[in-house]
């Protein structure tokens, strides 16, 4: 009967050294998917950002192509041209 708890002993310590080794990679994993979510976002962000400047960089250039003085107010008109100038299409 000795024999047999030293069986139970052993393969209890073998299981919880197991769920142990097993909680540890499971949070591991959970760690590096919350790191790649956080890379991801902040790309993104980035992304946004440049697109933004890129935009305003256009407008820019297109106010000081086609660009019309209202009433003391710099307005662009809105026709096919400006347009295309405003979606990259046109570049001169």
């Amino acid at each position: 009967m000795l024999p047999d708890l030293a069986i139970i002993a052993t393969v209890s310590a073998g299981v919880a050294l197991l769920a142990t080794i097993l909680k540890e990679a499971v949070w591991n994993m959970v760690l590096a998917g919350m790191k790649i979510r956080q890379w991801r976002e902040e790309g993104r962000k980035q992304g946004i950002e440049q697109e933004r400047k890129r935009r305003r960089k256009r407008e820019e250039e297109a106010r000081a192509k086609f660009g019309v003085e209202v009433n003391g107010i710099l307005m662009l008109p809105q026709t096919p041209e400006v347009e295309r100038f405003l979606a990259g299409e046109v570049t001169e």
